[in-house]
This record gives C-alpha cells, sequence and structure tokens, in this order.
C-alpha cells in the first residue's frame, strides 16, 4: 500500500504545475514552440542602380552610391549597358573624349572589385563576384562618370547608360517572422 500515495502525489503534482498561473505557461510554451515551422535560409536581394539619359549636347554626369557588406554577403552581381547614337558608325572617333562612360564598384580599401570604361554601344554579360573568402566588410562604393550626347527637339538620338549593382544577402527568417523582407 505504500506505492499509492507516491501515485497519488505525482499526479497531484502534475496536475497542480500543468493548471496552475504561471507555470501552466511552460507547458503550453513548449507544445507552441514544438507545432512551429523550421527556420529557413532566405536570399535578399538589394539593388543600387545609377542610370541616365542624355539630352543635351556634351553633357557631362557624375554620381555615386554607396551599401553596407557585411558577413551575409554571399554574392554581388554587377549589370552594365551602354547605348551611344551613331556608335556602329561613329565608334570611339575622338578616343573617348565627348561620350564615354566610366564605372568603378570600390571596396572599403579603395580598391577596383570592378570596372569598366567604354566609348562604344556596350553591353557584356553580367558579372558575379563571389567572396574569397569572403568580401571586404564595409562601405562599398558605385560611382559613374559619363559624358554623352543628346537631344530633345526632334527626340531621335540620346545617349544612354544602366548600371546596376545586385547584392545578394542570407537571412535567418523564422517562421512568423518577416525580418527579411
Amino acid at each position: 500500500m505504500g506505492a499509492r500515495p507516491v501515485v497519488v502525489a505525482l499526479v497531484l503534482l502534475l496536475l497542480s504545475s500543468t493548471l496552475s498561473g504561471c507555470l501552466a505557461l511552460v507547458p503550453a510554451r513548449e507544445f507552441l514552440e514544438w507545432q512551429r515551422d523550421d527556420v529557413q535560409l532566405v536570399t535578399v536581394y538589394h539593388r543600387e542602380d545609377l542610370s541616365h539619359t542624355f539630352t543635351e549636347l556634351a553633357e557631362a554626369y557624375t554620381n555615386q552610391t554607396s551599401f553596407y557588406v557585411d558577413d551575409s554577403v554571399t554574392q554581388i552581381d554587377v549589370y552594365f549597358k551602354a547605348s551611344f547614337s551613331f556608335s556602329d558608325e561613329v565608334g570611339c572617333a575622338d578616343a573617348g573624349v565627348t561620350r564615354f562612360v566610366r564605372a568603378t564598384l570600390l571596396m572599403p580599401d579603395n580598391t577596383a572589385a570592378w570596372e569598366t570604361e567604354v566609348c562604344e554601344n556596350a553591353n557584356p554579360p553580367e558579372e558575379h563576384l563571389l567572396p574569397q573568402p569572403e568580401f571586404q566588410r564595409g562601405e562599398w562604393v558605385l560611382s559613374v562618370e559619363a559624358r554623352g550626347v543628346g537631344e530633345e527637339f526632334l527626340n531621335q538620338f540620346k545617349d544612354n547608360f544602366n548600371v546596376v549593382v545586385t547584392v545578394h544577402r542570407e537571412c535567418v527568417q523564422y517562421p512568423l517572422d518577416d525580418a527579411c523582407e
């Protein structure tokens, strides 16, 4: 008969811990955590874009933008396109003095991770920069210096360019949380 009071005491202890105030929250919380979906690794994309269409004769353009790179960055893509009116006929007749695009992506130590300079139509394949073994942490700067021609009277010719840098970041996303967006 000694075992029966022990069993009754354990049942009473279990009931009192699951049905009483704050102590009841612990098993309820554990149950909810057990029902929650798994954590996911999500890739988030951030874009920096510098583009311009020239609308005047001998127009100059200079601009820059920056973004921060940390250990969550897994890849950086660079897309570049430049169009110069009558480039197929004229090409770089003046060696790129009056019409050119010079674009540079600088790392925090001021060395170029990517750069290009063109004075005729260009649309090379998108370049993919990968960490080797990691990217330099800090502020990266995309800068563009360009000169081109265009006109709005007949709207027949306008030089233009587009530079897009896409930063891929990995983010840990918890269920019911939109912290990665």
